[in-house]
């Protein structure tokens, strides 16, 4: 949210288990996977979120079959105003 940064967090990565085709697999970087949680409704302090397979960007053929840490917890601080410069 606006005016929030994150000051920690529990993981730093997530383990995804993923079912596709070899083909699938072949044609795609696997490196580039990437989670997106929305933080809009978090509030100051510490929040559990939840990691589910929506959140990953998968190209068509690609399913989440297992993910851990299934929950990630974000702990958020108010922002310090931006200095003015002089």
């Amino acid at each position: 949210p606006a005016g929030m940064t994150i000051a920690s967090q529990s993981a730093a990565t997530v383990e995804v288990w993923l079912r596709g085709s070899d083909f699938v697999f072949d044609s795609i970087n696997l490196g580039s996977l990437v989670a997106r949680c929305n933080l809009a409704a978090a509030h100051e302090g510490v929040n559990a979120i939840r990691v589910q397979p929506e959140v990953f960007q998968l190209p068509l053929g690609l399913t989440v079959e297992g993910i851990a840490p299934r929950e990630v917890s974000v702990r958020l601080t108010t922002s310090p105003p931006p200095r003015s410069a002089r």
